[in-house]
């Protein structure tokens, strides 16, 4: 079972994973609960949306990947930034060029994640 964080006021707080691909959130569930970690993992641009900006604060960290559809990694951040506060962010993507990480640091990127990626790495 998955341990929550707690915040400063006792709520629990939790990790967004967004991946377009079902068998990627199974899988990255399951990773999550193996490392005792509370999140909610969505395959739908909108639900991550909703779900963030409704209570951004029991939100911790997303982890989102880049190359979705209908909806990319950063235009999801975009949205989620015209809409509420944007917690820190993780782009899982397997582009590292120099111009495209200075272009998700700009976009509020604070990490990358490699693709693919191991539990150790998560």
């Amino acid at each position: 079972m998955a341990t929550p964080l707690a915040t400063d006021q006792g709520r629990k707080k939790c990790i967004v994973f967004v991946d377009d691909i079902p068998q990627m959130i199974a899988i990255v569930q399951k990773m999550f609960d193996q490392l005792g970690i509370h999140a909610r993992c969505f395959n739908s641009a909108d639900e991550a949306i909703a779900f963030i900006c409704q209570s951004p604060e029991s939100v911790r960290l997303l982890i989102t990947d880049q190359s979705m559809s209908p909806v990319t990694g950063l235009q999801l951040i975009d949205q989620i930034q015209s809409r509420c506060n944007l917690p820190p962010v993780i782009l899982a993507t397997s582009v590292q060029s120099e111009v495209a990480i200075s272009e998700y640091r700009e976009r509020g990127v604070s990490a990358l994640l490699r693709k693919p990626f191991t539990l150790h790495e998560l």
